[in-house]
Order: structure tokens, then C-alpha cells, then sequence
């Protein structure tokens, strides 16, 4: 069982609508040679800051128990799992008292198990080989699932060397393709050298140099 935090006596009156006796504090402050504190004569509290007080948040700190049990539930390679928590493994769930074999002690708990694994193993309703059979002959499509061979993903070359082809084929190698070629640079110098001339010729026809070369 978990350890629950401890709460006051107060809060237990507040909560279980018993608050009449609940935080009764006193604010007296007696003569202050302070010339920003004057002293209050009331002894009693707001209703609001009796409120607030009495739902302040205190911190509840504890030791956590200590993990005594290990998992054991059974694994694919006839193998008990070693995992040690305190109350629920993160692969197989709440972790319970089992046997040496890794059956669940608790009868219920064995025949839930069970259960479970049968529905995991018995072949579904639309997996029915006759209904397969006539959608195969019918659309040539085979629905059939492989459940002993099935096929294995092809497996990634880690030997760390760049793969050059894949490298190439990349979006800034297309656009220099497209961009650097030789007709695409002689249409971008031809509409250069158009500008610059227009420009020239409008700034320095007066002048004799441009006359000549234009």
C-alpha cells in the first residue's frame, strides 16, 4: 500500500464540514517602536485570511519504499523478466506475485492471462481460407496474412560511409543543374549586358567614349 501524506487537524475539520473550530490564530502585535507598524487591537482574523491560511500548500516529502519484487512475467525466449519496480513495470503492466514459471499466483488473474493469449493466437473471422480463396480467384488479390514468415525490413547499411549517389540527389544539386548549364548562363550575361548598356546610354550618351562603343 502506498504511503499517504499526513494532513492537520484542521484541515480534517474543514473538509469533513466541521469548520467552526478550525484555525483560530492570533494577530496581536504588541507595542512596535516602529514609526510604519501600528499595533492592532483585534485578536481575531478575516474570513478570507483564515481561508487562506488554512488551504496553504506544504510540501510532503517522504522516502519512497524500497523495490523488494521483481516483474518475473513470462518472455518470448522462456525467460522471466528481470525488471525491478515498486509497482508497475513499464513492459507487462501491474506487477503481481508469481510462481517459478511466471504463472500468476492469484487464480483470476492466471485465467484473465489466458484468456487474453488465446484471443492474441486464434485467426480472426475475416482470415476465414474459403472467403480468402474467392476474394483471390475474384480480384487476383491475395489477403492472406503470413503469420510464421513474415517480411523482414532490409536492413540499413552502418558501416558510416556517405552514400554518394544519395548524396547527389539532393534540391541544391537539381537547381545548380537547372541554373549553371551553359544556355541558362548565356541568357542571364545577354540580359546583363542589355542593362548595363541601356543604363550607359541613358546616363552618358553625351558623352563621346559611349558613343563609339555603343
Amino acid at each position: 500500500m502506498r504511503t499517504t501524506p499526513f494532513i492537520t487537524d484542521d484541515e480534517i475539520k474543514y473538509f469533513f464540514h466541521d469548520d467552526s473550530e478550525c484555525i483560530k490564530r492570533s494577530f496581536i502585535q504588541p507595542d512596535v517602536q516602529n514609526a510604519f507598524v501600528r499595533p492592532t487591537e483585534r485578536d481575531d482574523v478575516s474570513e478570507s485570511l483564515n481561508y487562506s491560511l488554512l488551504m496553504h500548500k506544504r510540501t510532503f516529502v517522504h522516502e519512497l519504499p524500497s523495490i523488494k519484487w521483481k516483474c518475473r512475467a513470462p518472455l518470448g525466449n522462456d525467460k522471466l523478466c528481470e525488471r525491478m519496480d515498486r509497482y508497475k513495470c513499464p513492459f507487462h503492466g501491474r506487477i503481481i506475485a508469481r510462481d517459478e514459471q511466471g504463472q500468476p499466483a492469484d487464480e483470476t488473474i492466471r485465467i484473465q492471462e489466458q484468456e487474453k493469449l488465446t484471443k492474441k493466437r486464434t485467426i480472426p473471422e475475416w482470415q476465414d481460407p474459403e472467403m480468402l480463396e474467392d476474394i483471390r480467384l475474384a480480384t487476383g488479390v491475395d489477403l492472406k496474412i503470413n503469420q510464421g514468415n513474415k517480411t523482414k525490413k532490409k536492413k540499413k547499411n552502418e558501416s558510416g560511409l556517405t552514400e554518394l549517389a544519395i548524396e547527389e540527389n539532393t534540391a541544391r544539386k537539381r537547381l545548380e543543374k537547372i541554373l549553371f548549364n551553359q544556355s541558362s548562363l548565356k541568357r542571364i550575361g545577354a540580359a546583363l549586358d542589355r542593362d548595363e548598356r541601356r543604363r550607359n546610354e541613358e546616363k552618358f550618351h553625351h558623352q563621346f567614349n559611349y558613343s563609339l562603343n555603343n
